[in-house]
């Protein structure tokens, strides 16, 4: 088979369902799906959140 005809028909998505080339197509993008999170950073952490201003973070003193 062409190279550049079975590229094409990637891109174009061209490919009967349930041959071969679909199923490499599909394995692809679920292989993204599920591991780009752990190689790229997304950045989509939530802000760190502030403690209330109510309560006390100061450690209590020592008397000797």
């Amino acid at each position: 088979m062409n190279p550049l005809k079975t590229i094409k028909g990637y891109l174009w998505w061209t490919y009967e369902r349930g041959s071969f080339h679909y199923d490499v197509m599909v394995t692809i993008i679920l292989l993204f799906i599920f591991l780009a999170p752990l190689v790229i950073d997304f950045r989509d952490k939530p802000p760190a959140l502030n403690p209330h201003p109510s309560t006390s973070t100061t450690s209590p003193q020592v008397t000797r």
